[in-house]
């Protein structure tokens, strides 16, 4: 069945009825999709572009079906009910003490959600659920798809098999999956499962990290935002539930979290592939540009989302045409970028022998087929940093809560703790509560030194006796003695001893501010407005 290009998308209220006419369907959608596709039809060149595509798909289809997610999250979804207003409040960023709070955990625990979240959930003969599956594995393109999976727009659309002409419909339906997770897990918290609402929490951040192995930049761009969003999450969570969960929840959360292999996350291959199949379409056979075809091309990437743009865009592509390099040295640029990012990609976060990206140097219209149609990668190597931090912290911060349960300690805000109820050194977590002494490192500092950490004395000379304030974007507030807190120096590289706290996973390159994992000072800004 061919890609499609729509205006609409079929709704979920519809597909009861839309499955009981198949027959009608299958005939009006083939129809349709002919005719939508005609005008690019000129575009085709006898299946090349579906050659590129399978080339795509290779090594989703290399993995066995047991070993991916894409059908169980799809099922998943035809069950919960999209239409109910409270789903709204499952998708925001969960407060137990927020007024939406009660929709978020009214909506998943309705049947339908609830059906969801257990097929989701539900260990296979391997003892693994879909979010613990190897990839999610949805393939490019509507070949290697269920008609079903199409119908309900759970597809990434490839219009006539061109690489960076696509439209990733399945991405708000997968962020629909992860906010039910998400909500599943504070309901189960609030109904005594603690041990159930970990395994629900954990399940979001492995949706995540199951995006971060697409093919293409925007997906894996969106993936890591969204791992670093969920290491949040699970702090807030670890927090709003401190004195439920038990220290094996906590032993989990961490090691689940150190389990999630971001050494592994590799470059989106997908984006190397538009820019070989784009080459291969603006040259003739003499390795000339062929003025016909190259401000066709090109123009169709220029206007995608503003048709209206198109005519103007073929204008200035054919006046460039002859300023466009040579098939060869094309070629070489692109061959020569991808390596270069692929060398960077191996080399340790903060190498001093990172060199420059080669793709950054290339001017923008001598080699416009290698820099119009390929993203440039940097921002997922600025990623990388903030991503591993934002792990260790997390993972970090559920030890230090490990260490303070076994240690019979409470967590009241204002209260001063007893010195033997927290650790003393960060050591003293590891490998008790955190696995691997690595997941103890700042990355912003370097690879050789350790998260920052201190205990609140009075005897201290950093410290004050009435409390130690820490500056949040919700107000000041005040750590008691012998209150633990971890931290990262942040993209300034400063030791400010916590002084300063922004709410970003990510903060802007040059922020004077630290990352601070433990205590949720933002939490208790935010409760302490409320009393």
């Amino acid at each position: 069945m061919p890609d499609r290009s729509r205006s609409n998308s079929p709704s979920q209220s519809g597909f009861a009825a839309v499955r009981a006419t198949g027959a009608i369907l299958v005939a009006v959608t083939v129809v349709t999709l002919l005719g939508v596709a005609a005008p690019r039809a000129a575009m085709a060149q006898n299946g090349d572009q579906r050659r590129y595509l399978d080339k795509l798909n290779a090594p989703i289809l290399a993995v066995s079906e047991d070993e991916r997610a894409y059908k169980i999250y799809f099922e998943a979804h035809e069950l919960i009910d999209v239409a109910d207003d409270r789903m709204a409040a499952a998708t925001t960023s969960l407060d137990p003490h927020s007024p939406t709070f009660q929709d978020a955990i009214g909506w998943v625990s309705e049947p339908d959600q609830q059906e969801a979240v257990e097929l989701i959930l539900t260990k296979n003969k391997r003892g693994s659920n879909a979010t613990q599956r190897k990839i999610f594995g949805l393939p490019y393109g509507t070949y290697n798809v269920d008609d079903d999976l199409i119908i309900s727009d759970f597809v990434v659309y490839m219009h006539n098999d061109l690489l960076f002409d696509r439209e990733e419909a399945y991405l708000p339906r997968y962020r629909e999956l992860m906010a039910l997770l998400r909500a599943e897990a504070f309901h189960r918290a609030e109904n005594g499962d603690a041990t159930g609402a970990c395994e629900a929490i954990l399940g979001v951040t492995r949706m995540a990290r199951q995006l971060c192995d697409r093919r293409f930049y925007d997906e894996k761009h969106l993936g890591m935002n969204l791992l670093l969003n969920s290491f949040i999450e699970i702090r807030d969570f670890m927090w709003y539930y401190r004195d439920s969960l038990s220290i094996d929840d906590f032993k989990l959360i961490s090691l689940e979290l150190e389990r999630l292999g971001l050494e592994r996350i590799e470059l989106p291959t997908g984006e190397e592939l538009i820019g070989q199949q784009l080459i291969e379409q603006i040259y003739g056979p003499d390795n000339r540009v062929d003025k016909q075809k190259f401000p066709e091309v090109m123009a169709t990437f220029d206007s995608l989302g503003s048709p209206l743009r198109r005519f103007q865009a073929e204008a200035f592509w054919l006046q460039v045409a002859d300023k466009h390099a040579s098939r060869k040295e094309v070629d070489v640029a692109l061959d020569n970028a991808v390596g270069n990012w692929k060398l960077r990609w191996r080399l340790p976060l903060h190498s001093s022998l990172t060199p420059d990206s080669e793709f950054e140097q290339l001017d923008d219209l001598e080699y416009a087929a290698v820099k119009r149609p390929i993203r440039d990668l940097q921002k997922l190597f600025d990623l990388r940093i903030p991503l591993v931090t934002q792990l260790n912290g997390t993972a970090t911060a559920a030890g230090i809560h490990a260490y303070i349960v076994r240690e019979k300690g409470k967590l009241v805000p204002g209260t001063p703790m007893h010195e033997a109820e927290v650790p003393a050194r960060l050591a003293q977590v590891q490998p008790s509560f955190v696995n691997y002494e690595s997941t103890l490192v700042d990355m912003y500092d370097s690879t050789d030194t350790k998260l920052h950490y201190a205990v609140v004395r009075n005897t201290d000379p950093r410290f004050s006796h009435e409390g130690y304030p820490i500056d949040t974007p919700d107000g000041r507030i005040l750590l008691a003695e012998f209150w633990p807190l971890l931290y990262s120096v942040g993209p300034d590289q400063s030791e400010d001893l916590g002084k300063a706290l922004v709410h970003e996973p990510n903060p802007v390159s040059g922020d004077k501010c630290d990352i601070i994992f433990f205590p949720n000072v933002d939490v208790m800004a935010r409760e302490a407005k409320r009393h």
